[in-house]
Order: C-alpha cells, then structure tokens, then sequence
C-alpha cells in the first residue's frame, strides 16, 4: 500500500538514526534491510496475535516505525559501530572504546545499548500510562472507540484498517466504491 511504502522508508530512517556516525556503508546497509524486516513481519502479525499489540489503534503504524525501527536500529549500533568512524579522544593517552561495537572487538557496548533502550521504554510506558490516565479519570474521556466504528472508519476514511484482515477486503472494496462519484466500472453515466 502507498502507507506501506511511506512507512518503510520512515524504518530506514529511523533504523539509521542512533547509528548515524558511528557505523560504515555496509553497516548502514545492514541496519536498513534489518529494521525494515523486523517492522513489516511485526505489523502484519503482532496486531492478529499478540496482546497489547490487538488492542492498540495505531492506523498509521507508529509503534512499528519508530518504536521497532528505533529499538532494532539502537540495538544493531551495538553490534556493528565501526571504531574507524569517528575517532574519540579518551582520557589521557588511552583512547576511548566507545563507539565500537561487538562485531569490532567491544561486546560490552551491546549491553550498553540494551540498557538504554530497557531505560526509555520503561520510562516511556510510565509516563504514557499517567498521561492516560489523567486524560481518562480528569477529563473523563473514552480512550477508545467502539471496534464497529473503528473499523468503519478506518475503511470509509482512508481506505484500508490500521489491521489488515482478510474479510476486510471486499467490505473495504466495496465501501470505497460506494463512496465514489465514479461507478465501480469506471464509466460516468451519461445524463
């Protein structure tokens, strides 16, 4: 789909993002197809299968793109961040290690990456939760719609569902013909 499309160019840039300047061509190549895999396999089958993933609306796949992209492309500076890259002056005459990752000798930066990520997505899903709660039990506001008018919607709006289901399909077809000015033939009728 053209969201598809846009989506997959967005993993790549968010994939390469924590490694920017720390990882060579290849590395960067790696990181793209990586990430990109990762979210379209997670997309298709994380919201069909497992929970909370079936119970978030996320039409637009932010979660995959960013949330994925980011976690696989942070973790993947830790295995391939090329010391070569940039060099970093240490304290006196060592220098520093940091920015290499295990695949150039230095295991320990995997770790120090797995750390960071655990650190922001429990930070992240604290402050998210409070936020929602606030919104749910301050302003007494649903913070969900009903599956029957989401699902309408997602379809009559943008012509697919944020979770694509094969009895979807033809429901989404149809609709949008509906919708049309222009007959499913494509003919205008004559008047």
């Amino acid at each position: 789909t053209f969201l598809g499309a846009l989506n997959g160019m967005i993993c790549g840039l968010v994939g390469i993002t924590p490694a920017a300047g720390y990882v060579n061509g290849f590395g960067a190549i790696v990181i793209g197809l990586v990430c990109s895999a990762i979210v379209w396999v997670a997309w298709y089958y994380l919201p069909k299968y497992v929970w909370p993933f079936n119970r978030v609306d996320d039409a637009l796949g932010v979660v995959y793109t960013h949330g994925f992209a980011g976690l696989f492309g942070g973790l993947l500076t830790g295995l391939l961040a090329d010391p070569n890259m940039i060099v970093y002056l240490g304290l006196g005459k060592n220098p520093s290690i940091s920015g290499t990752g295990l695949f150039y000798g230095h295991p320990h930066q995997l770790l120090v990456q797995l750390e960071a990520a655990a650190t922001i997505i429990i930070w992240d899903a604290v402050v998210t939760f409070v936020i929602l709660m606030v919104i749910k039990h301050v302003f007494r506001m649903k913070l969900r719609l009903p599956d029957e008018v989401l699902l309408i919607g997602d379809v009559a709006v943008h012509g697919e569902e944020a979770y694509p289901s094969d009895e979807l399909v033809g429901v989404g077809a149809s609709m949008a013909d509906e919708a049309s000015p222009t007959p499913a033939g494509g003919k205008v009728p004559e008047k």
